[in-house]
Formats: C-alpha cells, structure tokens, sequence
C-alpha cells in the first residue's frame, strides 16, 4: 500500500474577514451545495447559530461558501484557532486594518456567476457582499467564468432564514473506488479480496438536518479519504454496471468459476443510511441495489460476504436479501465519544447492540464487532466492557469479534491508548512488553499494536469459535483473522 498521511480535518486553516476590531465574517467552502457547519470550536463567537449567508459561484470549477457572523477579539480568535489545530487567517477590507488589492467591482457579480442567500445584516450587507467578491475572485485567479448560469433572482437575496434544503446529488464512481482490492491485498493473513463502497464520502458527515459538518466523521476513522460531504459523493451505479465491475475486479484476481469470493460491504465509508437522511431528495438505496447484484454473482461463485456497519437498523426486504446470501452482518463497537455523527444519527453503541440483537434472534448470521486497545485488555474502553457483557448475555444469538484498532491521530491517543503518542510508540530501544511501547508507527503515520495482550489470546483459542480476533498489524507470529464469521 502506498504510504499516505492520514486525513485531518484539523491540518486546515480557519479563514476569517475582519469588518471592525471585533466582528467577522467566518468563511467555510463545499464544492457541492450542502451547507457547511461551523467548527464546535467556534460556536462561543458566533452571533447566530445558524448561517447569514450561502454563496454560489462558478469560477474555474464550482462552489459553495457558508458563512457565519463571529464577535470576537483577534486573540481570542488565534488562541481559540491553536487549541483546536487550525491555522488563523484574517483579512481586512477597512483600509485601516491594512487592506489592498480587494475587488469590489459589481461586474464580477456577472462574471463569476455570484448568487447568494443573506439574512437581513443591516449596516453590514455591504461589506458581506464586499468579502463574498474578493473571496471569489481570489479563489478563481481573476479568470471569468466561461458558463453563465441564468437565474430568476437577483445576485444578492434577502431571505429570512438560510434553510439546509439538503438533497442528493449522485455521482459516477472511478475506476477504482466502487469495487476495490480487498484488505486481503494488503495483509496476507486477511481472506477477503474485494471491499465495496456506495459513496466517497461518509454519512456520518451530515447532520440529521442536512448540513454538512466534516467533525461528524468519526475520530479515529483510518479513511483519510472519506472526507467530502455524503450528500454530494453518493455513487450513482445499477446492478448491471456492479457486476460488470465486480466481474473485472475477480478476473484482475484470478479467481475461477466456482470458486471461493471473500467480500466486505463498507470498506472505508458506512454503508447503510439511517432513516432521516434517506429522506433527502434524491436518496438511492445503493445497499439494496448491490445485494441484488451480489445475488446474480454468488449463481457463478461461492460468495462469502461481510458487512461491518455503525447502522444495523434494515427493513424486511433486506434483511431477506441478507438471509439469502448468509451475509455475516456486524455492529461495529467503538468509542462513542469519538463517533459524533453516528451518534447524532440516532445510533449510539447501545442502539447498536439493541439492533443486531433484533437480527440474531431472526436466525441471522449476526455479530459484533468491537475495535478496542488489543495491546492492553485492562485499558479496554468502557463501551467494549458493555458490549462484551450484552454477549455473554446473549451468546446464543451473536458473535463476538475483537479488532486491534488503530491510533491515526494524536489528539486520540490518550483516550484509545491510555497514554501520549510519543509514550506509546515502540522503539528498538524500549522492552517490547512493557505498559507502555506496544505501539508501532506505520507507514501511513498511523499508530497500530505491535503486540497482542495474552488476555485476548487465551479468549479466542483457536480462533474458529464465538469469539475470534481480527489483527493484521502485530507482530508477525500473534496476527489473527477471525474470518469475520463469514464461515459459519
């Protein structure tokens, strides 16, 4: 696998207009037209809670701004923008703050196809507008827009209030990116081949309303690249182009009629949609698409599948699809304070243990799936404590998986490790064993368990019973596959 720094949405820089000593207009940007959320870290300086303005523009490619009214002091501003990670940006349009070089020339109106939502600002529309033109033409390079897009309105409109109005807007998945090689590729003790993914981005980035907020994702998610909003990435696909696709992917693999297909759904993105966001527009229920398209596949090959998913909450008619296809479902178990956006979807970890329960005593090949601190088992967090108890209050409906989760970031590190990064990284020169140091730092800049904690070993045995243990990054001789339970 290539070696890539994982996704942060915190590496990005906080832009900010200065308008007087302490009012700001607070700038965020969506390539498509969700609205966009302002940072938690911001929400004290905020005049309103909600938006004053959404802008449209298409320059060299088009775009969104969402903006937000902020009072504050530019210290509090810089020192609130460090706590969080973020680097401040500040300009100016008042020439006393040291201002130049700003277009407020009305014919980039027409030029950059500017159409924006505002809110009544009073004294301070004409400095809005002021900002939203040299934000534009900055961003577009002073280059005219070569598409007029004709408008009933005016370029600037006074509404009450800016309103999500969330919809879908599919597009066509890449080469790559719908059907992938599976983790088997990259680890050879993994069996699955071929991972799918529905979107680009991941639902957990939307909020039940519709607005897009990127700090939804969850924190310590592996997926760097899932970060574009889900209302704007969703794939647009049909069962025939699936098949056409998964058909290439197992060729390129080489894998003959008959035999044996390792499958997971939801590779990188969550692959369900909880019931709010399915009522948005343009909704396509690309899960049950792709289980109709497995269906025709698994007459040609002997499909084992799993489906890992933070929303195991599914009508009649997939479920059927499931039983069918003795797909092995998981309700992926881990640290709710770092799950914001499930979370806020209606899907905290109890609501999860609550729903794949529901499914095993339907006689479904029903699971959980903890990803918890392998290296440690007295540092296991307190939601891998409640669901290993609902196992063993329920055993005879579920499975149990442990998974060695990772650290991807170092604001995490003391929650999932118990301990700073740099405390928890092994090094040549540290006993392997002790407390501390049963972290390696990968090449993605990732941290992952270098050693397994006995505990854990002893539970699973052979690692073919109810409780089984997924580890691809230890140390050589303790990783594990548990199959994911596809073989029962």
């Amino acid at each position: 696998m290539r070696n890539r720094k994982p996704y942060n949405p915190k590496r990005f820089e906080w832009k900010f207009y200065q308008i007087n000593p302490n009012t700001f207009f607070y700038q965020t940007y969506n390539q498509g037209p969700t609205l966009r959320a302002c940072p938690e870290g911001l929400r004290p300086f905020l005049v309103r809670n909600e938006p004053v303005a959404h802008t449209s523009y298409k320059g060299l490619k088009e775009g969104y701004i969402t903006t937000y009214l902020v009072q504050s002091s530019v210290e509090n501003l810089d020192r609130t923008s460090k706590e969080n990670g973020r680097i401040l940006k500040i300009r100016t349009l008042d020439s006393k703050f040291g201002a130049s070089n700003i277009s407020f020339n009305p014919k980039f109106d027409d030029d950059y196809n500017i159409f924006s939502r505002h809110i009544n600002l009073n004294n301070l529309r004409d400095s809005l507008i002021q900002i939203l033109r040299d934000d534009v033409v900055e961003f577009c390079h002073r280059k005219a827009a070569r598409e007029s897009i004709p408008r009933l309105e005016g370029h600037y409109t006074l509404v009450d209030k800016i309103e999500p109005n969330p919809k879908f807007t599919p597009i066509k998945p890449k080469k790559n990116e719908l059907v992938k090689l599976g983790k088997g590729f990259f680890h050879d003790i993994c069996a699955i081949n071929i991972g799918l993914d529905f979107s680009r981005g991941c639902v957990s980035n939307i909020t039940p309303e519709g607005i897009y907020d990127l700090n939804g994702r969850c924190d310590y998610c592996y997926a760097y690249q899932n970060g574009p909003s889900f209302l704007e990435t969703l794939y647009d696909f049909d069962e025939g182009f699936l098949i056409e696709r998964l058909n290439e992917r197992i060729e390129e693999l080489k894998i003959n009629k008959g035999e044996r297909v390792y499958l997971r759904i939801g590779q990188t993105t969550e692959a369900n949609i909880p019931e709010p966001i399915r009522s948005f527009p343009g909704f396509k229920d690309n899960l049950k698409i792709a289980l109709n398209a497995l269906t025709r596949i698994k007459e040609d090959y002997d499909l084992r599948i799993a489906m890992p998913t933070k929303i195991p909450d599914f009508d009649g008619e997939t479920i059927e699809m499931f039983r069918k296809l003795n797909i092995s479902i998981f309700a992926s178990i881990g640290y709710k304070e770092l799950e914001r956006g499930i979370v806020r979807l209606g899907y905290p970890p109890e609501k999860r243990l609550e729903k794949i329960l529901e499914l095993g005593k339907m006689e479904l090949n029903a699971n959980i799936y903890i990803a918890t601190d392998i290296t440690n088992h007295n540092n296991m967090q307190e939601n891998a404590k409640m669901a290993i108890d609902f196992y063993e209050e329920n055993k005879k409906y579920l499975g149990l998986q442990f998974l060695d989760v990772r650290i991807t970031n170092k604001n995490t590190a003391g929650i999932i490790g118990g301990e700073c990064w740099s405390c928890l990284k092994y090094n040549q020169q540290q006993d392997m064993f002790s407390p501390e140091g049963n972290w390696v730092l990968s090449g993605q800049n990732y941290l992952q368990a270098h050693h397994t904690d006995p505990y854990f070993l002893d539970l699973i045995g052979d690692n073919k019973g109810r409780v089984r243990l997924c580890s691809t990054h230890v140390s050589e001789e303790e990783r594990r596959c548990g199959m994911c339970f596809m073989d029962r």
